[in-house]
């Protein structure tokens, strides 16, 4: 399950960035993943006979 959250920024941009680029601290395969799996159209895409049914 992916988790988002906003940073308030109380550092320098750059150290932030930096933080989020080092793969030690975040996971990009998840996300490249992801949103591999989302640009799929086989995956993501309602064909004509789709019917979206609410949960319970």
């Amino acid at each position: 399950m992916a988790v988002t959250k906003i940073w308030t920024i109380k550092d320098s941009l750059q150290r932030v960035l930096d933080y989020a680029a080092n793969p030690d601290k975040t996971e990009y395969d998840a996300l490249a993943q992801t949103l591999h799996y989302a640009e799929n159209d086989a995956k993501t895409k309602l064909n004509e006979s789709a019917q979206l049914i609410p949960s319970a």
